[in-house]
């Protein structure tokens, strides 16, 4: 599909891609693993995720407009490249069945308290297949939309949680262990830096100005992490 968005609607995406999960799921692991350093960890994952942002976008400038999978069969060969192609298909499409479920469970605990998670499931799913048969100009446009209403929510979440900030609970500092660091690490960047390889199917083909992809895709992974 020769469609095109904006650098700026990529940040969007990016921030909404990555922040999901992260606010979900990152902070309980860390917190498990690196107790009051879990700070210190989630600065270094953030960090690595922006680096490997970074790697990504000079990927997508040494594809010029050829997709991911048209590039991978290019540089390994047909039969190697279609292998590698249908793994990043696979990647991309696995973790939207765990996303499906986590979003089952979390409307249900917190909002939904009698309805079957079936059939909060089936609500996302049906929205999903509408988001798509629609296309990425539509999805970047309701992001641009969505995107301050986001902003606004999730600042609200901060401020009102300030009172119960108990700053004692960082002490003392650097007790965890490394490997626990690097265990807490590697879970951080799983989650928020490495699926950013989806992207890759975007960069540069789909956006109409290139030269603008590289702060604008870190960016939105910086913010987003």
């Amino acid at each position: 599909e020769k469609v095109r968005i904006s650098p700026l609607q990529l940040c969007i995406l990016t921030i909404f891609y990555t922040s999901g999960t992260t606010i979900l799921f990152i902070p309980a692991t860390m917190a498990a693993k690196t107790n009051q350093d879990a700070w210190l960890t989630a600065l270094i994952g953030t960090l690595t995720c922006t680096i490997i942002a970074f790697f990504f976008v000079v990927c997508g400038r040494a594809m010029g407009r050829e997709t991911y999978i048209q590039y991978l069969q290019r540089v390994y060969g047909k039969l190697i490249g279609k292998i590698m192609g249908f793994s990043y298909v696979f990647f991309s499409f696995q973790p939207v069945c765990g996303l499906l479920f986590y979003f089952g469970k979390f409307i249900k605990i917190q909002i939904l308290i009698n309805t079957p998670i079936e059939i909060l499931n089936l609500m996302l799913a049906v929205l999903v297949m509408v988001v798509i048969r629609a296309g990425l100009e539509v999805l970047a446009r309701t992001g641009e939309l969505l995107f301050p209403w986001f902003m606004i929510l999730f600042l609200a979440l901060v401020l009102l949680l300030l009172p119960e900030l108990e700053l004692e609970r960082m002490t003392p500092l650097f007790e965890a262990r490394f490997k626990d660091h690097l265990s807490a690490i590697l879970d951080f960047v799983a989650i928020t830096g490495f699926p950013l390889i989806v992207f890759l199917m975007l960069l540069p083909r789909n956006i109409n100005t290139p030269e603008n992809i590289k702060w604008n895709f870190i960016t939105g992974s910086l913010i987003g992490a």
